[in-house]
C-alpha cells in the first residue's frame, strides 16, 4: 500500500502505464482469496504455510510498480499476514464465546503464540 508519494504501474502486455498514489494497494486480491484457516488450526500445526491448498494457490502480478518520487510505502509480507489473520479467527472465536474465553484464561497467549510462530517462520525464508 502506498502511504505517500507517487509510483507508477505498467500493466499487461499492452504495457498501460498509470501513476497511482496514497491509499493504492497492490497484490491485495491474493491475499482476499487465500485459502480459510481450518477452525481447529494449532500453532504447531504446518497450515496455512505447507498446506496443499496454500501451495497451489499462487500470485503472478500482470503489472510491475516503479517508484517515482520519494515515497513511503507499507509491504505486508505472507506470513505476516497469515499471522495476523489466525490471530484475528482465534480472538474473534474467543471474543463470539464468553464461555470459551473463560474455559480457556490462555487465550491471548494462543494468539501470541501463532503471531510468533508465523513471524519466525517467515525469518527462515
Amino acid at each position: 500500500m502506498i502511504l505517500e508519494g507517487r509510483v507508477e504501474v505498467e500493466v499487461g502486455k499492452e504495457n498501460l502505464t498509470f501513476q497511482a498514489g496514497p491509499f493504492q494497494c497492490f497484490g491485495a486480491e491474493f491475499l482476499r482469496t487465500m485459502p480459510s484457516m481450518p477452525s481447529d488450526y494449532k500453532p504447531e500445526d504446518p497450515f496455512p504455510l505447507d498446506s496443499p491448498a496454500v501451495r497451489k494457490h499462487s500470485f503472478t502480478p500482470d503489472y510491475s510498480v516503479r517508484v517515482t518520487n520519494e515515497t513511503f510505502y507499507m509491504k505486508v509480507n505472507y506470513t505476516a499476514y497469515c499471522a495476523a489473520r489466525v490471530a484475528t479467527q482465534i480472538e474473534r472465536k474467543y471474543n463470539a464465546d464468553p464461555k470459551a474465553a473463560l474455559a480457556n484464561q490462555n487465550w491471548r497467549k494462543e494468539v501470541e503464540d501463532v503471531s510468533n510462530y508465523f513471524l519466525h517462520c517467515g525469518n527462515k525464508s
